[in-house]
């Protein structure tokens, strides 16, 4: 894992804005469509030490938080209408930083916890292989 998948990220699905603003395209009746925006949590330091996060829950970095900060400033100008975010402090501190423009609040949803791996949390990923073969196998597949 380099250092480009440890940085917030954002995801959006949905058509091209080309023809009139986003929200006049996503708002048109029974043709409506939705925009959804995934957003990558900011670096933690166990993501820094390639470490096995899981359930356990270390907060942003430094260099997480400017993330989140940078994220939030790339959707500051976005429609946003709903914020949910896991209820780990990685990811609802990033969720924060974007609702600190939008001032609609954050869904925290359980579901959307980070997988339970139970004893693996914070070892490092080069040891998962050689500490629990059968869930390196499923994991890496």
């Amino acid at each position: 894992m380099g250092e480009g998948r440890s940085s917030a990220r954002a995801y959006a699905i949905g058509l091209p804005t080309s023809q009139g603003s986003t929200r006049e395209r996503y708002n048109t009746g029974e043709n409506a469509l939705m925009r959804l925006i995934l957003v990558r949590h900011g670096q933690t330091d166990w993501n820094r030490e390639y470490r096995v996060q899981g359930q356990a829950d270390p907060p942003l970095n430094e260099s997480g938080k400017a993330q989140a900060e940078a994220i939030a400033r790339a959707l500051k100008d976005e429609p946003v209408e709903a914020i949910y975010s896991s209820p780990l402090s990685r990811a609802f501190e990033t969720a924060r930083a974007i609702d600190e423009s939008h001032h609609i609040g954050i869904a925290r949803i359980d579901a959307l916890k980070e997988l339970n791996v139970g004893d693996l949390d914070g070892i490092p990923y080069p040891d998962i292989k050689s500490r629990s073969p059968d869930f390196f196998r499923v994991w890496s597949t």
